[in-house]
């Protein structure tokens, strides 16, 4: 798979391999410099271009495996009107101290760097 059909899931260049998870519990870096590689799938629109929704909940469940293999999930709430997009984090990314890092430097850079039209991404509970 080439570099155009990867998503960047945070800054760091580091590459992990599909089975693993820099966030696993006795790898964890201090700074919590998770990152992770989401794979683009081929997603079946029909014959019309996907809504920008469409295109949010697709990023949304390539980086969602990440997510469970530390614990936790993410739930697609709605888009708003001015492109904010609303999620809840669950399970123990709904109660880690590193989740505001996970949203804001992780779904949302995810998100903002394929959707630039995306302002930012909001948790529905944790109120961030």
């Amino acid at each position: 798979m080439n570099e155009k059909d990867r998503i960047l899931f945070n800054s760091n260049s580091d590459n992990y391999p599909k089975n693993s998870s820099p966030c696993k519990k006795n790898i964890l870096p201090v700074s919590y410099e998770c990152s992770f590689f989401v794979f683009l799938r081929s997603n079946s629109f029909g014959m019309n271009e996907p809504t920008l929704e469409q295109k949010v909940v697709s990023i949304i469940d390539q980086i969602r495996p990440y997510l469970q293999g530390d614990g936790g999930d993410i739930e697609f709430i709605e888009l708003t009107a001015d492109n904010v997009v609303r999620v809840r984090l669950q399970g123990a990314c709904g109660t880690c101290p590193h989740a505001k890092m996970t949203l804001k430097n992780g779904v949302e850079q995810t998100l903002k760097t394929h959707l630039p039209e995306i302002d930012r991404v909001e948790d529905v509970v944790l109120g961030f």
